[in-house]
């Protein structure tokens, strides 16, 4: 009756009403942490979700032990962890509380998604827009995946019950790769894929892959600046560029996609270039939201199917545009296109335009940052309008915080300890000058790092001559809602102060600078292309692949065989 068990109410029948504590105990058992605490250890737990620190099952419970333990808390744990009957009973009273398959997520991806790199994009991609008048239909974004013959997350299989292991056949264990080159646009426009071989591959006895499929190959099957160049000339073919019709083609910063020749063959065309921020594909790249992850269950289904219906046949390489093809017709929906371009913000369906604020998942707490925002979007409704009406015959582009990044600065990153020449530490300007202030924090990410100490040593990444924003200022930003928690802890000693953190204490030292990282480009423009060219020059002037080298190299290596084997070289 009203929530209140038959035992509670037998057990305080005879009590006076002084005697009735508020909170009655629903029979012998009691609950380890109040609802205060409970509220506490929930809203810690968030707060390492936000930081790429999500707590696993078994961490939960030594969360649990530590905190009665440290508190003096009666409790019935045992073995130094919470037992798995607190843990359901924890998610059964918080049901909006769930144990998730955690998603990698590499150190370069975590520091490479900021707002400053993203924003950089947007901006480039709205000056595009209002320039060229882009729309969905020629907006288009492409991207490569590998496939092999070796089905990826394997079906349950029926078998009899306690059986630890149940053997099923595939090819081999480890298959090689062919790449898949996928592109669509943001009207759900797709075009034919191009399938990469390796070398050995006889096109010629490919099997019937998917309608208007361009096959190439490769040394090992992976993308190179030639067979992105045959994919730009397949790509040309379907969607028709032309000087009334100019397309915005959007891909990642792969070294074949921005090789000299791919980009001055795409100036040739009509094709306009945008790159992605470095190491932020996983948010910004539409392929990757909404495209490859159904393509690749439908195609394990139907590589299963294959399998199952193949008895005893090993299938070959050239077999996958055969297999693959129902699961990329399945996989082909206009509104899986859509969906791609519009939760990454680069073209949204119903504003017919990008926005991007869809992936600021951390509000503005600032209320300057706020107006710059909805100063920017203003700003870029304006234009829009008076471009339909013909009223303005250029753009001005406009940064987030108006200051464009000038292509002239020098950007570094510093690596916390020694790297090789592809580290992915943060890009900071060269000759700027440390501060404190707390107003410069605007949009330092609480995700980025995990404790005060990597705050000290993490570089926000800002322009010349602006002041670099750490140390005291991060450390509150970071600190913020942990400071408000400990404020008002319903433990004395809160889940903000104890520690099971066993990592090495010792501050990272900085190693050495190292080259620059990339940025989001226009890599169609004037300037990159005198870029691009200089560079293909110093390449040719210094490349061991030149006829001269490699008759020198065959010589040398000739007479080191000669040599080798005891017999006399010939004479000149």
């Amino acid at each position: 009756m009203y929530g209140v068990s038959k035992s509670t109410i037998h057990k305080y029948r005879h009590a006076s009403m002084e005697s009735i504590p508020d909170l009655l105990s629903q029979g012998r058992f009691k609950k380890v942490f109040t609802d205060s605490q409970e509220e506490e250890i929930i809203r810690y737990s968030l707060e390492l979700t936000q930081r790429f620190y999500a707590l696993t099952r078994r961490a939960l419970g030594l969360l649990a032990f530590t905190l009665a333990e440290q508190n003096g808390i009666i409790h019935p744990f045992t073995n130094g962890t919470a037992g798995e009957d607190w843990i359901a009973g924890f998610l059964e009273r918080h049901p909006e509380l769930s144990f998730r398959t955690g998603t990698p997520t590499s150190l370069a991806r975590i520091r490479g998604f900021n707002k400053p790199a993203v924003y950089r994009f947007f901006d480039n991609l709205e000056a595009m827009v209002l320039e060229h008048g882009f729309t969905g239909m020629s907006i288009y974004n492409v991207d490569e995946t590998g496939l092999t013959i070796v089905p990826g997350k394997a079906p349950k299989r029926l078998a009899l019950r306690g059986v630890k292991s149940v053997p099923v056949m595939v090819p081999v264990e480890r298959g090689r790769l062919v790449t898949l080159v996928c592109c669509f646009g943001a009207t759900g426009t797709y075009v034919p894929p191009l399938f990469l071989f390796p070398g050995e591959i006889n096109i010629k006895t490919i099997g019937d892959g998917p309608i208007g499929s361009c096959y190439a190959t490769s040394k090992k099957g992976w993308s190179t600046t030639d067979s992105f160049l045959i994919w730009l000339k397949h790509f040309k073919k379907f969607v028709t560029p032309s000087t009334t019709n100019p397309i915005l083609l959007i891909l990642d910063n792969h070294s074949s996609h921005i090789s000299y020749e791919a980009v001055s063959y795409c100036r040739r065309n009509f094709i306009h270039i945008l790159t992605l921020p470095p190491h932020t594909s996983h948010k910004t790249q539409p392929l990757d939201r909404s495209f490859f992850s159904p393509l690749k269950t439908y195609y394990g289904q139907a590589l299963t199917s294959w399998l199952s219906s193949h008895k005893y046949m090993k299938p070959r390489l050239q077999d996958i545009p055969c297999i693959i093809r129902p699961a990329l017709e399945k996989a082909s929906k206009q509104e899986t296109a859509e969906n791609g371009f519009n939760v990454t913000g680069i073209w949204v369906k119903e504003l017919s335009r990008p926005d991007r604020y869809l992936e600021n998942e951390n509000q503005a707490d600032n209320e300057g940052e706020i107006y710059i925002e909805e100063h920017i979007e203003s700003n870029f409704n304006e234009q829009m309008d008076k471009s339909n009406e013909g009223d303005i015959d250029h753009v001005t582009e406009t940064s987030y915080n108006d200051q464009e990044l000038d292509d002239n600065d020098h950007y570094y990153f510093i690596d916390a300890e020694e790297s090789d020449g592809d580290s992915d530490a943060d890009v900071v300007p060269e000759n700027i000058e440390k501060s404190t202030d707390l107003q410069d924090c605007n949009d330092f990410h609480i995700g980025t790092v995990c404790n005060s100490r990597d705050v000290e040593q993490h570089l926000i990444y800002t322009q010349e001559n602006v002041s670099l924003r750490t140390s005291a200022s991060a450390t509150a930003t970071v600190m913020e809602s942990s400071s408000s928690a400990l404020s008002a802890s319903a433990f004395k000693l809160s889940p903000w102060n104890i520690s099971t953190d066993t990592s090495p204490t010792a501050e990272p030292t900085i190693a050495r600078k190292a080259r620059a990282r990339g940025r989001s480009e226009v890599m169609t423009s004037d300037a990159m292309m005198t870029l691009l060219k200089i560079k293909q020059m110093k390449k040719k002037r210094t490349g061991s692949d030149s006829e001269e080298k490699r008759e020198t190299r065959a010589s040398v290596a000739k007479k080191s065989r000669q040599l080798r084997s005891g017999a006399r070289p010939a004479s000149q």
